[in-house]
């Protein structure tokens, strides 16, 4: 089998240099198709790993239609367009998006590829590649960050709610049998009362070296400027930013001591820029209408007897994004930058979200879960799914008042964890979690469950899965 990675990023470097390995040890061909990264690139040639890199590749007219181009790089020029124009944007990228599919066509080709690996797949070089090929029916599997401690997900329809098992109706779940003791197992690996069951695998470290070498290289396309050399703590003391850069958000003066001793609706705030949102959520546009839509809402059917807490996420607080005119539109809102997100939930009436990870998280507290976006577990029985906006009102009512069918979603939590998820995460993982998930990528490949419908995929799993 040959196959053709797409998606990763020195992030994830260690990961799938191992998959590589593991899959050549079985006689199989790896290619590490178009790193964009320089700091990857560095590391390719540091560990002499061979990968395909072709930036200016000739077009071939009519590879991709207009609505293939649309889909490619829809999401990756709104991704953008806080930077610049969308319109000019959007032409760049579909310029490069059908010249980019025409080389790796032309690869495929070349190489008898069988298999497409593919890393989140949301930018247009990933999308134009899952595009390119399933239309030369080239197997395909989707990789993404698992949702459960020390995992990875994978799947031959895609990411999140484009996965086989996103695409399944809750009823499903009942057919699942449970073993009481690993569902216990995957609880308390949650609540971190048990240690990882993977070592820490970082053999292909990003060292200092390659560090230097990647902000050296990067002065050829951010212009020169000395801070791309300077170590952050460095920058700050000379107050040097880099292009781009915001520094990250300080602590939040006005945070509350604790959570409200009333019952309150929690409500999780995501990556504000995150293909979750833009790709998945098509009633809540950003989280500052999220917050304005939930507030009206809880203050119509509750008055004063609901508080709402809010937190930020970290990856954005981290980033610098920060909210003011909400909080201080909002003044009755617990808003919260740094607090224990499980108490949060955990003494929660009810969790509303667009598609968090925290609603899933949730589940495993059998807290009621209003879904405003697309979501892996926005499944009724499961969760509450807002299919209008204008049925809000009614499930937070319905949130407030019904019993969690609790045996349910065991059921589909269990599911997830131990069909759809790989074991081992890009941090943690060893031989055996490997070696695990080159077989399942064998086994899938064999019965080509690309083209099967999630139905089949997922029973396909419950027969054949080696837990």
């Amino acid at each position: 089998m040959n196959v053709a990675l797409f998606g990763y990023d020195c992030t994830y470097f260690s990961y799938f240099v191992h998959l590589s390995r593991e899959m050549e040890r079985r006689g199989h061909r790896f290619f590490f198709m178009h790193p964009r990264n320089t700091n990857t690139r560095s590391l390719l040639k540091r560990y002499k790993i061979q990968y395909h890199y072709n930036p200016r590749p000739d077009k071939i007219d009519g590879i991709l239609s207009d609505d293939e181009i649309h889909s490619v790089v829809e999401y990756h020029a709104r991704f953008l367009s806080n930077r610049y124009d969308y319109e000019e944007i959007y032409k760049s990228l579909s310029e490069r998006a059908v010249a980019q599919a025409s080389d790796f066509k032309n690869f495929f080709e070349r190489n008898k590829v069988d298999l497409v690996l593919i890393f989140n797949g949301s930018f247009y070089p990933s999308a134009a590649a899952s595009v390119v090929a399933k239309k030369m029916d080239i197997g395909t599997q989707y990789f993404e960050n698992g949702f459960f401690p020390f995992t990875t997900q994978m799947d031959p329809r895609g990411v999140n709610f484009n996965s086989s098992t996103g695409q399944l109706d809750g009823n499903f779940f009942r057919k699942v049998k449970l073993d009481d003791e690993k569902l216990d197992t995957m609880r308390r690996i949650y609540l971190k009362q048990l240690p990882p069951p993977y070592p820490l695998n970082d053999e292909y470290r990003i060292d200092s070296l390659t560090k230097f070498y990647n902000k050296f290289i990067a002065t050829k396309y951010r212009g020169f400027s000395l801070s791309c050399i300077f170590p952050p703590w460095l920058r700050k003391m000379l107050a040097m930013k880099m292009p781009g850069e915001r520094p990250p958000l300080p602590p939040l003066k006005e945070q509350p001591e604790d959570i409200p001793e009333k019952p309150y609706i929690f409500v999780p705030l995501q990556v504000h820029d995150d293909s979750q949102i833009l790709n998945l959520s098509p009633y809540i546009k950003n989280m500052q209408q999220f917050i304005d839509v939930v507030y009206r809402t809880a203050r119509e059917i509750f008055g004063e007897k609901m508080d709402i807490v809010v937190k930020e996420h970290p990856v954005d607080v981290w980033r610098g994004y920060d909210y003011p005119e909400v909080r201080a539109k909002y003044p009755d809102i617990y808003w919260f930058r740094k607090f224990d997100i499980k108490r949060i939930i955990a003494n929660s009436r009810f969790i509303v979200t667009v598609n968090s990870t925290v609603g899933l998280e949730s589940l495993i507290f059998h807290k009621p879960v209003v879904v405003l976006g697309k979501a892996i577990y926005g499944k009724s029985g499961i969760s509450i799914p807002v299919n209008d906006i204008e049925d809000l009102k009614g499930a937070f009512e319905r949130a407030h008042s019904e019993e969690v069918e609790k045996i349910l979603v065991d059921k589909f939590l269990y599911y997830l964890r131990y069909y759809h998820m790989l074991d081992g995460s890009y941090k943690y993982f060893d031989g055996s979690s490997m070696s695990g998930t080159v077989q399942r990528i064998e086994r899938e490949f064999a019965d080509k469950m690309w083209t099967k419908s999630p139905e089949e995929i997922a029973n396909f799993r419950l027969r054949n899965a080696k837990l």
